[in-house]
């Protein structure tokens, strides 16, 4: 069937995932196999399974969530960075793609020795920068109207507040209400 568009993003997973110099020790990077480790302690995590449909429990899930971020890439549909703090895996980072469209949703966690420093906030913000360089137009950046640590890193990224999608996600307690913000080409980045 004819489009009526091309495709916004044309380069968005072609090659080798690239890793980031965030600065003060700080990078982002691929995940790789050795890092199923950090994997299952996040998923297996409540404070971060709470916001997530699933949790990790073995080795072999763990790998296979590792492999799939690989296999995303590739496929141009999304991209995970671990979040290394002097080398120390302390987070993730990436992005749910629409390359035709031009959107992304941007999504991360910290595990709990990460937090508090801004380490999310700093990788989240050169991953914004690095996608609308890209050619991504729009990223969205949803949470739970019950996570208050996500609409924080929200509003330090400068991404304006779109409102609340009533019931909009389940998770193991219910649904959830969700809070939208967003972050197209020309809104200024905090």
């Amino acid at each position: 069937m004819p489009r009526t568009i091309d495709p916004v993003v044309t380069v968005f997973g072609s090659g080798g995932q690239p890793t980031f110099h965030l600065g003060d020790g700080l990078t982002r990077r691929p995940f790789t196999p050795s890092d199923e480790s950090i994997v299952r302690a996040a998923f297996s995590s409540p404070d971060i399974v709470r916001w997530h449909h699933f949790r990790v429990d073995t080795t072999e899930e763990a790998t296979a969530w590792i492999d799939r971020t690989r296999t995303k890439w590739v496929e141009a549909e999304q991209a995970d960075w671990l979040i290394e703090e002097d080398g120390v895996g302390v987070g993730r980072v990436g992005l749910h793609v629409d390359a035709m469209r031009g959107n992304a949703e941007i999504a991360y966690w910290l595990l709990p020795g990460g937090r508090g420093r801004g380490l999310v906030t700093i990788a989240a913000h050169a991953l914004t920068a690095w996608a609308h360089d890209l050619g991504f137009h729009r990223i969205v950046l949803q949470h739970s109207v019950h996570n208050s640590a996500s609409c924080a890193v929200a509003v330090r990224l400068g991404y304006s507040s779109e409102g609340t999608a009533r019931q909009q996600d389940l998770h193991a307690d219910g649904w959830h209400d969700m809070h939208q913000h967003a972050h197209v080409v020309g809104d200024s980045l905090a």
